[in-house]
């Protein structure tokens, strides 16, 4: 149970350096360029809050074995644990915008600021651009996201009489 509580609190971590990004640092300094580390922040929040539940879940034998890339670690939240603890679509929706913002940023052959966006253009050319509403946007469904993950460890907690 400590891995999962050490999990969710890095989670929670990284989801707070993403909004400090956005509403402090970023204002003061302008850089386009921070708003892929944003994005980057976002989604290690969202990646690591997925592997706490699962570990949780793993830990009291709600599911099996699963493969450690994230891929598979999404599949069995989506279609295991999001259901049972009543995660809503939007969250599944985020996650997956944001992987995909990553992943293509990472095999992006070419990226660029414009003006106050960030765009990443793919092998094929086809452009993608980030703003500051856009991230601040997956900021907030974020943080629904993991207050709905801490809701599920405080009601354990509760449940099995122990303290955070």
């Amino acid at each position: 149970m400590e891995e999962a509580k050490k999990l969710l609190h890095d989670a929670n971590k990284y989801l707070d350096t993403a909004d400090h990004l956005c509403h402090v640092t970023y204002p003061l300094v302008n850089d386009t360029k921070l708003l892929i580390i944003i994005a980057e922040n976002i989604f290690n929040a969202l990646n690591k809050g997925i592997s706490a539940l699962l570990y949780y879940e793993r830990l009291y034998k709600r599911i099996n074995l699963y493969p450690e890339d994230f891929s598979s670690k999404f599949d069995v939240f989506k279609f295991n644990c999001a259901q049972r603890y009543n995660f809503p679509r939007e969250n599944i929706a985020l996650i997956q915008d944001v992987k995909e913002l990553v992943i293509n940023r990472r095999e992006a052959p070419m990226e660029f600021a414009r003006k106050d966006k960030f765009i990443i253009a793919s092998e094929n050319f086809k452009l993608h651009a980030i703003s500051l509403d856009t991230v601040k946007k997956y900021i907030s469904q974020a943080k629904l996201f993991m207050n709905r993950l801490n809701e599920v460890f405080a009601i354990n907690d509760r449940r099995f009489g122990r303290e955070r």
